[in-house]
């Protein structure tokens, strides 16, 4: 059977392949840890599940929902959206809710590229966007970040690429896989120079809510001079914990969200309406709860920081948001192998850098999101004994 060369162009997604060899590895009876999928350890909200044994009472919930969102959801995540990072949006014509930020970024790239549009994806970048944008049948063009710069990203960086006419630029802050919270002055210029030229900026805020010491987010929405040119990226997993309900969001101008409506509507109808009332129900935690698990993971990541200090050939540029390590392997120029070889011998599964593109390769990801400290001491343990025995 036929399959279009745009999808046969996109390489089969590693995290599946990931999960499946640990999965296998356990069933045999190994004591695997995972700092590979990037998941919260955290159980849902407890006010999201109570919303959903609610929910199952309700009629409503086993009927499809409107195209865009459950009206009362979509009004909450307007108040807690302008409460918490400064973002004012029409509940009723700027947002969509989405089966998660995945969803919520195919659907902006199949509303927004043409065929042949060019698309800068910073690198190392989240490899679901690279694909998504082969699907929609835009060209991913690599715009290479420096570790020894934090892996942040600034105006000089983008400026020899903003000559070639792209249709967008993506922006992952805090960034995954590299934990960069990136600087909100330097954002700004940014999204002065950027949106002057009429290039859409797609603002992926998946971890807007992890950032650590004096790091601070800046939602490029919030920008009155830019926000016109915004496509905002949002999610329910991470803060909350809601990974498999599958929640997201997406804010833009309200002439886009209209156009989005139809692609929504092809794709799956609406998002989920039991997940949907879950979300409605988290955004009712406290904050304190909130702050207490960032607490907890910002613990794990001075762990982690101490743990691979001293350990050769390893070395990581700690940064300041997500949950994520992006760690350097001297002399490394196969990561992936390593990481097999590594989730085969000491039973630590990792993400090979070379999946976020090419300036990825050399290193591993680390995710500290969902292991115990325990975990993460033995699993820092095993790599030392790993790297002392080659």
């Amino acid at each position: 059977m036929h399959v279009a060369e745009r999808v046969r162009n996109v390489s089969t997604p590693f995290m599946d392949g990931l999960h499946a060899r640990s999965e296998a590895l356990r069933r045999e009876g190994a004591d695997v840890i995972s700092l590979g999928q990037g998941v919260p350890g955290f159980p849902p909200v407890a006010a999201a599940v109570q919303a959903a044994r609610q929910a199952l009472e309700e009629p409503s919930t086993h009927l499809y929902g409107a195209d865009a969102g459950l009206p009362p959801l979509r009004e909450a995540l307007s108040l807690w959206l302008a409460r918490h990072h400064g973002l004012e949006v029409d509940p009723a014509t700027e947002m969509l809710i989405t089966a998660g930020a995945n969803q919520a970024f195919m659907l902006a790239a199949l509303t927004l590229l043409d065929p042949g549009d060019k698309v800068l994806l910073p690198s190392p970048f989240y490899f679901n966007h690279e694909m998504a944008v082969r699907i929609a049948g835009g060209v991913p063009v690599e715009v290479p970040l420096r570790e020894d710069h934090g892996f942040q990203l600034t105006l000089s960086d983008l400026e020899p690429y903003l000559e070639t006419q792209p249709r967008a630029l993506v922006v992952v802050s805090p960034n995954n896989p590299t934990g960069a919270v990136y600087e909100p002055e330097e954002l700004r210029h940014i999204a002065a120079a950027v949106t002057s030229r009429g290039i859409t900026i797609v603002s992926d805020e998946t971890y807007q809510d992890f950032t650590y010491q004096d790091a601070k987010h800046l939602s490029l929405g919030s920008l009155p001079e830019a926000s016109s040119h915004v496509i905002t990226i949002g999610s329910f997993s991470k803060t909350f914990s809601l990974t498999g309900w599958r929640v997201g969001y997406l804010l833009a101008q309200p002439a886009f969200v209209e156009q989005a409506l139809k692609v929504q509507d092809s794709m799956l109808v609406c998002a989920t309406v039991i997940s949907q009332k879950a979300a409605l129900g988290a955004l009712s935690t406290p904050a304190a709860q909130l702050t207490e698990r960032l607490r907890t993971l910002d613990e794990r990541r001075r762990l982690l920081m101490d743990r691979l200090s001293g350990l050769r050939p390893l070395g990581w540029h700690p940064t300041r948001g997500a949950y994520y390590a992006f760690v350097r392997v001297a002399g490394c120029s196969d990561s992936s192998a390593l990481a097999e070889d590594i989730l085969e011998r000491v039973h630590v599964a990792a993400v090979p850098g070379s999946v976020f593109g090419p300036n990825g390769e050399g290193y591993l990801r680390l995710s500290y999101g969902s292991v115990a400290r325990k975990d993460l001491e033995e699993a820092c343990a095993r790599l030392a004994r790993y790297f002392d025995s080659r």
